[in-house]
């Protein structure tokens, strides 16, 4: 019988706790997931979309509503690019046709990270060409811009990378149940099982 993994959950490191500095809930208060985070980039808005009717329509992030006394979880969508409006309105639009997934989030966001060239690469193959930062810098800045620019406004953050569906309907609550569960992690996650 094949089990899946343990997840792995990492303390922050004290030198790592000052630049992502979390705003702690008070004392007695749940510890509830501050945001759903979809990193994204231009060439992916139409997946993004498909999924905001996919949760909408047949994976409920809530079957319920949950207790709110700690505050709803906000949808946020991260671009790498300079702001667009051919990008955060048909985002803002699809969100505010939807039913379920307005009554399960606070509310959605749409955020640009305005990463300059050097940083802003994904690039493959064996003479693809480097920046400083490296072929395939790209994915790691957007992650650090957008952690950045929530310190001090989220707890926990669940990173939804667009090509990532769940599983079950009720997904949200899940979530919830790991930020509780695990209220002193820096990272939840499976373990790496590559070489």
């Amino acid at each position: 019988m094949k089990t899946s993994p343990r997840p792995v959950v990492e303390s922050l490191p004290p030198a790592t706790a000052e630049l992502f500095a979390f705003r702690r809930p008070r004392p007695g208060r749940p510890q509830l997931l501050s945001a759903v985070v979809c990193p994204l980039t231009a060439v992916e808005l139409d997946v993004a979309l498909a999924n905001i009717a996919h949760w909408d329509s047949s994976m409920l992030p809530l079957r319920k509503p949950m207790d709110s006394a700690g505050g709803k979880t906000r949808l946020i969508f991260s671009f790498n690019c300079a702001p667009d409006p051919a990008l955060s309105e048909p985002l803002l639009a699809a969100y505010a046709r939807s039913g379920n997934v307005r009554r399960a989030f606070a509310g959605i966001e749409v955020r640009f990270c305005n990463l300059p060239p050097d940083k802003d690469r994904y690039e493959r193959g064996p003479n693809a060409q480097c920046s400083p930062y490296g072929a395939k810098a790209g994915p790691n800045w957007l992650f650090y811009e957008t952690l950045k620019a929530l310190r001090g406004e989220a707890r926990f953050i669940f990173l939804m990378e667009t090509d990532c569906r769940p599983l079950k309907s009720d997904w949200l609550r899940a979530l919830q149940r790991v930020c509780r569960k695990h209220d002193d992690a820096w990272i939840v996650g499976a373990p790496y099982l590559g070489a």
